[in-house]
């Protein structure tokens, strides 16, 4: 009734002239319908109820003759059809230039607001032919990704110092080569990367592109620098002295310029601004009383990775500061961000990537059985878009719910370049079975509304973490 299209159909009466009589269901749903959308719209009502649509649908559909909960999507396009049955106002010829494609449809208020096109093209791998179908269709459903693990033990120290560095989740299924991307497209580190970690004896241990995340059992560091300028930089290994020990910390620093010039330490006065505890950053005010550069090759040397020197710096004279005690660890001042959410686009991009069929199919060309490709598209988006997202499937035979949060804006919903706004939200609130669930809605007028069951109430926002079906509407 929020497809203010539709309804100011109804409302005008406009079905009459294309009411099929001889489905008496089908008219029975149309009229009730028609009654209900008025009393929605009329503000003398004061109490709505849908008793006889669904008398009307249990007519035609006998599970929907008792109270036992149904799944919504199979209701709402049951409905739509039906509607549509009974709203035919003409038949649309066979041709190319029609709106809906190369397929036969019949006309109707319903075809006109709701309906797109599923293109599916399968193309031979031997002789590269392909094969279009296309597809009426009024919901899209998308299937949503499984939750995916990610580690957040991955520091990124950037080329500019003066960057604070990162500490990032990265799905374990990567590879180093697909964390380098992820660094370069989410975390903008454009050049050079190197990746590696730290052994027992604090040695360097480059990682090879095609390590696997899961597979590598210690914190990996990520370090970005210029290929142009790589004759001139160095690893700093940084160490807090008491007394007459030293103790190592975790990672070294990669800075530019051979260290044992002032602008080395600049360069770790820099890192150490984001490392240190905000009560110790007067220390770097004078920077030579508290730490001191050791060990200072002045050549390039095998002893580091990318085989550049490794210099130490030793931090003294703070044994006032238990901050810098044995139990200070710089990494925990590096805050990590919230694991990346999977949004629509992911599960729009998951329906339309391209598939390998397990099957030979019949290629024309090659007069023999191939192996071929499929890719789905979808075309003449409509006024008014339902998305599915496709939460049950079977496991071991026993229906399952994909709980993964699935993220979507409210408006600039943009969807294969056409721009929506979403006007309605249907969530199915349990994290197990379809059975067990209950089903609310959020519907948008000037505001946010909560329907579940007889109570309506005004919100200030909506649950994404339940939805499991959107009604979207096309900006104009």
């Amino acid at each position: 009734m929020n497809c203010w299209k539709l309804s100011k159909y109804f409302m005008a009466k406009e079905y009459e002239r294309f009411l099929n009589q001889n489905k008496p269901r089908n008219a029975a749903l149309i009229r009730s319908y028609s009654e209900l959308v008025s009393q929605a719209y009329n503000e003398r009502t004061r109490i709505v109820t849908p008793a006889e649509v669904k008398r009307s649908m249990g007519a035609i559909y006998g599970e929907y003759r008792y109270n036992d909960e149904q799944d919504v999507i199979e209701f709402i396009t049951r409905m739509l059809d039906t509607l549509h049955e009974g709203l035919i106002s003409e038949a649309r010829p066979n041709a190319e230039g029609t709106k809906m494609g190369r397929w036969n449809i019949n006309k109707s208020i319903i075809t006109d607001l709701f309906f797109f096109s599923l293109t599916s093209t399968l193309q031979c791998h031997e002789c590269g032919e392909s094969k279009i179908s296309i597809e009426p269709a009024m919901c899209l459903s998308l299937p949503v990704p499984p939750r995916r693990r990610y580690r957040d033990d991955v520091v990124l120290f950037y080329m500019q110092l003066s960057r604070s560095p990162v500490r990032i989740h990265a799905d374990v299924t990567l590879n180093v080569l697909g964390l380098k991307e992820l660094l370069r497209t989410e975390y903008l580190a454009l050049e050079k990367v190197v990746c590696l970690w730290y052994n027992g004896s604090r040695s360097m241990v480059e990682l090879g592109d095609h390590a696997v995340l899961n597979d590598i059992h210690h914190r990996v560091f990520c370090y970005e620098y210029s290929e142009a300028h790589l004759s001139s930089y160095c690893w700093i290994q940084l160490k807090i002295r008491k007394l007459s020990m030293d103790r190592s910390l975790r990672f070294n620093i990669l800075v530019q310029s051979l260290a044992g010039d002032e602008f080395s330490m600049m360069c770790v006065r820099d890192v150490l601004f984001h490392l240190l505890p905000k009560e110790n950053l007067w220390m770097l005010d004078d920077l030579a009383q508290y730490f001191k550069l050791e060990n200072c090759p002045t050549t390039p040397s095998d002893g580091g990775v990318l085989g550049l020197p490794v210099a130490s710096i030793v931090c003294s004279n703070h044994e006032e500061n238990r901050s810098l005690g044995s139990s200070y660890d710089p990494l925990d001042m590096i805050i990590a961000g919230k694991p990346p959410l999977v949004c629509i686009q992911d599960c729009l991009d998951r329906l339309l990537e391209m598939e390998e069929l397990s099957v030979l199919l019949h290629c024309n060309r090659c007069s023999t059985k191939q192996r071929f490709s499929k890719t789905m598209n979808v075309e003449n988006l409509p006024k008014y878009l339902i998305v599915h997202l496709k939460r049950f499937e079977y496991v071991n035979s026993l229906l399952a719910k994909i709980s993964t949060l699935v993220e979507y804006p409210l408006d600039g919903f943009m969807l294969r370049g056409t721009e929506y706004r979403v006007i309605g939200i249907c969530n199915h609130d349990s994290d197990r079975v379809i059975s067990s669930g209950h089903y609310v809605s959020y519907v948008r007028k000037e505001c946010w509304y909560l329907c579940n069951d007889q109570i309506i109430r005004k919100v200030n926002g909506v649950d994404k973490k339940h939805t499991y079906a959107l009604f979207l509407e096309r900006c104009e």
